[in-house]
């Protein structure tokens, strides 16, 4: 069944297409980021490394980085647990996520072993150096548990698509839906990039991906100060700064454009043009427009109000929007 995966670039209202199709109850959401593929240390982090790696030592160093991810990843964090973050991978996917986590690693692992390398040690906390070397000296063993990996690339997209179907099979239950309902997952990957999107394919059959775009004015001032952007300096050198951060995330633009399961959707034009842009999107998804939304998430008058904010700009914030027009005008909306 259908998986899309909604982003975007930075400040261009992936969240309010998110809200729109989660209000229309066709979709199991994956209740956070589902950030497994993107983030350092995840599937493809990790795919790129074995892939690369030319000893033992190094790709099992990788498997430790990726089970450390998962661990925190499936566990429940917070003050009132009274322990570190978590993303609640467990709770969202009804028990799956840890289970299919070491299923997955154990079929890219044909055995175990145990081993202790230097690198081993950098990790290592005082008190656990002092443990160590304490039950060392009483005869214990402190080596550590290793897993093999022969990496061979179908092998490992094989039981990667196993374990992410797993994974997505625990979302659909865990909010009721059947095992054939589209499911919506939250930047999932940077779509932005060409190579990523391309990688998703790969381990996500019948993938669709939803690419948000905006105005760069616009997305010039929402950004928060310090995010992206130098902070202390006047608007205009942090516009300056802007465009070549604006133009580097969208290197691979017209690639993306071309492939047949991607969708470049307009934040103004989406939000101006409601109806326009809501059977646009329906019909790329090959699902049933909603007859009446419930609205209980998307404000179309609301998110219509952030169009045009640049309209608002006071003093330096001038010259900073002006730059960015002399520098981006093929990127500015015209109504």
């Amino acid at each position: 069944m259908t998986v899309v995966h909604v982003g975007g670039f930075a400040a261009t209202g992936t969240s309010a297409i998110r809200d729109y199709l989660l209000d229309s109850a066709q979709f199991a959401f994956f209740g956070a980021e589902f950030r497994l593929l993107r983030d350092r240390y995840g599937l493809m982090s990790m795919y790129h490394a074995l892939r690369n790696a030319a000893d033992s030592e190094t790709t099992n160093l990788i498997l430790k980085d990726f089970e450390w991810l998962a661990f925190w990843s499936a566990r429940e964090g917070g003050l009132r647990k009274f322990r570190g973050r978590g993303r609640d991978y467990d709770r969202l996917t009804c028990g799956r996520f840890t289970p299919a986590t070491l299923a997955f690693l154990n079929s890219i692992t044909p055995y175990r072993y145990p081993m202790n390398w230097d690198f081993f040690s950098f990790r290592k906390t005082f008190i656990r150096h002092l443990s160590d070397s304490g039950f060392g000296k009483l005869g214990l063993d402190v080596t550590q548990d290793c897993r093999m990996v022969f990496f061979e690339d179908d092998v490992f997209m094989n039981e990667a698509s196993r374990y992410l179907e797993e994974i997505f099979s625990g979302v659909r239950e865990w909010n009721l839906k059947s095992q054939e309902s589209p499911l919506l997952l939250h930047n999932t990957v940077s779509n932005q990039s060409y190579d990523e999107t391309s990688f998703t394919r790969r381990l996500v059959p019948n993938s669709k991906f939803l690419i948000l775009d905006r105005d760069p004015r616009d997305i010039f001032l929402d950004l928060p100060e310090g995010r992206y952007l130098p902070s202390g300096v006047s608007p205009l050198e942090r516009s300056k700064a802007f465009v070549r951060f604006f133009m580097h995330c969208r290197r691979d633009l017209e690639k993306l454009r071309r492939e047949q399961d991607v969708l470049l959707i307009r934040f103004e034009d989406f939000v101006l043009d409601h109806q326009t842009g809501a059977r646009r999107l329906w019909n790329f998804l090959g699902l049933p427009v909603p007859e009446e939304p419930s609205g209980k998430a998307f404000d179309v008058s609301q998110s219509a109000r952030n169009v045009e904010l640049y309209k608002n700009a006071v003093g330096q914030e001038k010259d900073a929007i002006r730059h960015i027009e002399d520098q981006l005008s093929a990127f500015l909306h015209r109504l």
